[in-house]
């Protein structure tokens, strides 16, 4: 949770860096996909490509958790 905590918020900083008007801290996860650039797509998933990759190589040990 906290990694994901973390995506969110690396997201939510560069589209405000960025000059994008933001009213929440989830307006980039909300926000509709035919609607952006593919630079600007490619920029709110990376962050997210790196917590699922983690998730899948510790998958066992949440699970067991």
């Amino acid at each position: 949770m906290p990694m994901a905590g973390q995506a969110l918020e690396t997201v939510r900083r560069q589209l405000q860096n960025e000059g994008a008007e933001l009213k929440g801290s989830l307006w980039s996860l909300r926000g509709n996909a035919w609607n952006l650039s593919a630079e600007r797509q490619q920029q709110r998933l990376e962050p997210f490509r790196t917590l699922a990759k983690t998730v899948r190589q510790h998958w066992e040990g949440i699970l067991f958790y």
